[in-house]
């Protein structure tokens, strides 16, 4: 990644975090708030934004994700209560998923979807290039869990709209880049 883009990154990180700043939470005993004032009301998506999702329309969107592949996802539920979307891009050797998480507890939708590959134990990629991956691709990290098994994650947060076509794009864009790891040839250091 060239220095300006990583520039421009760092330039709205520092944006992001002043803007948070004005906003942090004062734990003790702050000085009362001042009454909040009205204001325009917050505007609603354009039509035909998703705002929240729920793991069914999940599944009817990645199944379509990469053309010339048949998807079948599976839908199940995680101890929490949560929806896991099965998502077998890779075929049975490589479990693959997308957690549907930070849901309404009305169960009317979750705003964050978490892809993931587990591609299991691969004594090859060592934390080097785990870290030279990480340094590279932004989108889908990798990290091992503690019982050594490699995992690729992207997170999808669709809370300000997104269209469906974005859900579905993105999944195939999640498979594109994890393909990329078989090629991956960290700079020698």
């Amino acid at each position: 990644m060239n220095a300006f883009v990583k520039g421009l990154l760092v330039v709205a990180a520092l944006v992001f975090a002043a803007a948070s700043a004005k906003a942090q939470v004062v734990i003790g005993n702050p000085a009362p708030a001042a009454a909040p004032q009205p204001g325009p009301a917050a505007a609603a998506p354009a039509g035909g934004l998703i705002t929240k999702i729920t793991a069914q329309q999940v599944a009817q969107l990645v199944a379509k994700a990469v053309s010339g592949t048949t998807i079948t996802p599976q839908i199940t539920k995680n101890n929490d209560g949560t929806s896991l979307v099965t998502f077998p891009i890779w075929g049975t050797a490589v479990y693959s998923a997308i957690n549907v998480e930070n849901c309404e507890q009305d169960g009317s939708g979750c705003y964050v979807l978490d892809f993931f590959a587990n591609f299991g134990k691969q004594p090859s990629l060592t934390a080097a290039w785990m870290n030279a991956w990480n340094d590279q691709f932004y989108i889908a990290r990798v990290y091992p869990l503690s019982n050594g098994e490699i995992v690729f994650s992207a997170d999808l947060v669709i809370l300000t709209g997104v269209t469906p076509d974005y859900v579905t794009a993105f999944a195939g864009f999640f498979k594109q880049v994890v393909d990329n790891a078989s090629t991956f040839k960290p700079a020698a250091q």
